[in-house]
């Protein structure tokens, strides 16, 4: 019964074929089709100026994490590696002929 109904409102919908837009053909543009990602069409709105969750309103900070950072004067700074020359070259070597 429920199908019958279904049906016929199915029928009723359809558009008479003189009626209808024909589909467009592919045109090799080079573009990909359809609307391009991230385009909303309109002025860009300006973002919210980015407020931190631990910044207070009076404007004092907390110090989080601060007790996993080292302070500047006990950092020490890296030795430089210095060129030993072996020898070898350095990198990937060339592919011979024969490998190819």
């Amino acid at each position: 019964m429920a199908s019958v109904e279904k049906e016929e409102k199915q029928e009723a919908d359809l558009v008479p074929d003189d009626q209808k837009v024909p589909k467009k053909g592919y045109v090799p543009t080079g573009k990909p089709r359809g609307r391009p990602p991230g385009s909303t069409g309109g002025v860009k709105k300006a973002k919210p100026e980015y407020v931190p969750v631990y910044k207070k309103a009076g404007g004092k900070n907390e110090k989080r994490g601060a007790h996993l950072r080292k302070p500047d004067h006990l950092k020490v700074a890296k030795a430089k590696k210095e060129y030993v020359p072996t020898g070898k070259p350095r990198g990937r070597p060339k592919k011979t002929v024969e490998e190819v």
